[in-house]
C-alpha cells in the first residue's frame, strides 16, 4: 500500500467528527473515488503477489501448504464453500438438519461435526463427537451422506487452493435421529 499507493494502512477505530461523519468511511470514498471501487481488492492481490516472493513465503509457508497442513476457515482469504446446482446454500440445511438456535450455554447437547475440505474439494477427515466432552458419536447414515456430497469449492490462502477444517454443532437429538 505504502510503495503502490503512498498510503499506510492500518486498523485504529473510527473517529468521529462533530458532523457525526466517520474519518474511515471518508477515507474510503476517496480511495474509491481515486482508484475504483475495487480498490482494496486489487491492492490485497498485489499484495499476495509480492508477498509470495519472499524469503518467507518460499522457505516457511509454501513448504506448509504443500505438505498438508490444515487450516481453519478464519484464516483464510477465501472461505471453503459448499454449492449446490452453484448456489452457496447453509450446508446443515443441505444435509437435511432444520435450523435451530444455539444454546452456547449447554454444549453437552450437541454434536460437533468436523470434516477437511481438500484442496481438490472433496471431504475427508469426517468426525462426529459430543462438543462438549468430544466424546466419538456414530451416525451411519449421516456418514454415508457426507461421504456421497459433491466437490466444495475449497478455502484459499495466499492465492493457492488450501486443506481446510469445517466443523459445525447440531443439537444431538437432530443427530441422534437422523435421517427422520
Amino acid at each position: 500500500m505504502l510503495k503502490n499507493y503512498n498510503i499506510i494502512y492500518g486498523e485504529g477505530g473510527c473517529v468521529v467528527f462533530e458532523d457525526s461523519e466517520c474519518y474511515r468511511e471518508k477515507i474510503e470514498e476517496l480511495l474509491f473515488e481515486k482508484y475504483g471501487e475495487d480498490f482494496f481488492t486489487k491492492a490485497k492481490s498485489e499484495a499476495i503477489t509480492e508477498f509470495r516472493k519472499t524469503k518467507e513465503f518460499i522457505e516457511d509457508i509454501k513448504p506448509k501448504m504443500d505438505s498438508g497442513k490444515v487450516y481453519s476457515q478464519h484464516r483464510l482469504h477465501k472461505k471453503a464453500k459448499f454449492l449446490n446446482d452453484e448456489s452457496e446454500i447453509k450446508f446443515a440445511n443441505y444435509l437435511g438438519f432444520a435450523d435451530f438456535k444455539k444454546d452456547y450455554f449447554n454444549q453437552k447437547n450437541y454434536c460437533k461435526i468436523s470434516f477437511i475440505v481438500e484442496k481438490d474439494g472433496t471431504i475427508s477427515n469426517i468426525k462426529f463427537e459430543n462438543s462438549e466432552t468430544s466424546e466419538p458419536l456414530d451416525n451411519e447414515e449421516l456418514m454415508d451422506k457426507l461421504k456421497s456430497v459433491q466437490k466444495w469449492n475449497p478455502g484459499v490462502y495466499l492465492g493457492e487452493p488450501v486443506r481446510t477444517r469445517i466443523y459445525f454443532d447440531v443439537p444431538i437429538r437432530l443427530f441422534e435421529t437422523y435421517p427422520r
